[in-house]
């Protein structure tokens, strides 16, 4: 089944930005692709709600709280919340795209 949207890292994310889709969202579900640092996951590792937040699931590796999110959309850009291990950033880790295309990194 095809993706619907793509999360790629930002300059802003700790790992730096990334010219390829380190995350894949659908049906809800969150997914790391091949080119996370950890590769594909055929799990997800967040689930999206209603509230617009991505929430660790059990198959997370930090195996973190389920009912705390750790991402927040707002528009097409995705930052950390309370949740993270990192706390609230004001800055976004990614950009969400519906395409998949490589990004023109400098």
């Amino acid at each position: 089944m095809a993706a619907d949207q793509f999360l790629y890292n930002t300059e802003n994310h700790p790992k730096g930005a990334h010219p390829f889709p380190t995350f894949a969202i659908r049906d809800g579900g969150v997914f790391t692709t091949v080119h996370h640092s950890d590769g594909a996951d055929p799990h997800p590792w967040y689930v999206v709600k209603d509230d617009h937040k991505l929430y660790p699931t059990p198959h997370h590796p930090q195996r973190a709280p389920e009912t705390v999110p750790w991402y927040a959309i707002k528009g097409q850009n995705v930052y950390p919340v309370e949740g993270h291990p990192h706390g609230v950033q004001s800055i976004a880790w990614f950009e969400l795209r519906t395409n998949p295309a490589p990004l023109n990194l400098p």
